[in-house]
């Protein structure tokens, strides 16, 4: 984590995207609560999880204990910001590895359960717009 560090953005009126893998309940919920106390989660407008790869308990990983379960941890945390927050969109490190683009508008509906991105990710410019060129192997 970058919390307390140089390298910790500013995600003053940002929407916070989580995802993870292999961490289990009781450690998702001490990282939830680092980012509570150091006052991350005060600045977010929402929170959108999205895969969370093999951080729940499960009896192929019995060394894992059985007292908290993710979706409980994620309610306990999260529920009480006062943002939207919506559980489940496919981004991560999991099967659905949708691209998800970083400093552009979004917006968070829990009504829809959407994320949705307000502008283009990526532009990429006309060829008309570069002006005309100089066909391959032709001479002035």
């Amino acid at each position: 984590m970058t919390v307390g560090t140089p390298w910790q953005p500013d995600l003053t009126g940002k929407i916070l995207l989580l995802e993870e893998i292999g961490e289990p309940p009781w450690r998702m919920d001490a990282m939830l609560t680092h980012l509570r106390q150091s006052g991350v989660l005060n600045q977010v407008v929402g929170v959108a999880v999205g895969e969370l790869v093999d951080c729940d308990w499960s009896p192929e990983r019995p060394e894992t204990p059985f007292v908290l379960m993710l979706e409980d941890v994620l309610e306990r945390q999260l529920g009480s910001l006062g943002v939207p927050c919506v559980y489940g969109f496919p981004f991560g490190h999991g099967r659905n590895k949708v691209t998800v683009p970083f400093g552009i508008d979004a917006s968070l509906d829990t009504d829809s359960q959407t994320l949705t991105f307000e502008q283009a990710a990526l532009t990429v410019p006309s060829p008309l717009d570069a002006g005309p060129r100089e066909a391959v192997g032709s001479r002035s």
